[in-house]
């Protein structure tokens, strides 16, 4: 229950969204406001990741400095949209998505100068959001792909069976889905689907989590260096100097104490997501062949970023 309060409170919900919840309510408004903002105080980070790589325990860190504001997954739906249009590369008109990240970046502002925006959902096309909001750093979160797998695959995906026959078409709404879960969950179409849908759980996740950090390699490097910060969670894990080195990266003052810090992360990870699972050959097999782009990125490429410039 604890966790549940602290979740919805903390991690994705701001008290002055709650009393401010009647302010910018119309495109117009929030439109006008967002471009009139000063800019030259009002800053944007944008946090990109495949999810189970520890960004939500970072947005958690971020939101204890009085300077900033900010949240994770916070309109789920319309994110999880984004990611399956751009994936698909359907030609749907997306403004909607992002006015209402434009309304919750004006709220974070209300109070705050810096505004964070987790999600993993904006990993497509997120070059599209820094041209429209002029996000200031992107943050991308990635950590050792065999234990993000693994986290997905304790966390449930890909165990349902799919309905899909007209393979010229992409693959549409699934019986017993979420509409958060069908949309974020995305699976090639076509041909690719038939190798990917003969796929171990294991093989089917560590598709996916190649996929997504392929994607976000791909932007990655049509962008100035000094706008990124990689966020590593194996090396960032626990460690209290890492924390003032980043937050002394982003110009925050690092009031957190090391008990406070070492302590935050226990409130938004749950062990049990993260148990190790023992892979059968054929599973272990195919982790390696669907995850040779993202482990020669995760082993010999970060270090062309902040923080291993």
């Amino acid at each position: 229950m604890i966790r549940k309060i602290y979740n919805k409170f903390k991690s994705n919900v701001s008290y002055k969204k709650i009393k401010n919840n009647k302010l910018y309510k119309t495109s117009i408004e929030i439109n006008e406001t967002f471009s009139n903002s000063d800019r030259k105080i009002k800053k944007i980070i944008l946090c990109i990741n495949s999810g189970r790589s520890g960004t939500r325990w970072l947005n958690d860190i971020f939101r204890e400095h009085y300077k900033v504001d900010g949240g994770v997954e916070r309109n789920v739906e319309a994110e999880a949209f984004w990611r399956y249009v751009n994936f698909n590369k359907l030609p749907i008109d997306l403004s909607g998505v992002i006015e209402v990240t434009k309304r919750e970046i004006l709220l974070d502002w209300l109070e705050s100068d810096i505004s964070i925006t987790v999600s993993p959902y904006f990993s497509h096309n997120f070059l599209g959001l820094i041209e429209e909001l002029k996000i200031d750093k992107i943050i991308w979160g990635i950590t050792n792909p065999r234990f993000t797998i693994t986290s997905f695959y304790n966390k449930g995906w890909y165990k349902e069976n799919l309905t899909y026959n007209q393979f010229d078409k992409v693959v549409g709404y699934q019986f017993n889905d979420s509409w958060s879960h069908f949309l974020g969950r995305v699976m090639p179409s076509g041909d690719e689907f038939k190798r990917w849908d003969s796929l171990t759980r294991v093989g089917k996740v560590s598709w996916f989590v190649n996929m997504i950090h392929c994607e976000i390699y791909k932007q990655i490097q049509q962008l100035p260096k000094e706008m990124i910060y990689v966020f590593k969670l194996a090396d960032a894990d626990q460690n209290y100097d890492m924390y003032k080195t980043m937050v002394n990266y982003f110009n925050l003052t690092p009031i957190m104490s090391e008990k406070k810090f070492l302590g935050l992360k226990k409130l938004t990870a749950k062990a049990s997501e993260n148990k190790v699972k023992k892979w059968t050959e054929e599973e272990e097999k195919e982790f390696l062949e669907e995850t040779e782009d993202l482990r020669e990125i995760y082993e010999n490429e970060l270090n062309k970023f902040s923080p291993y410039v």
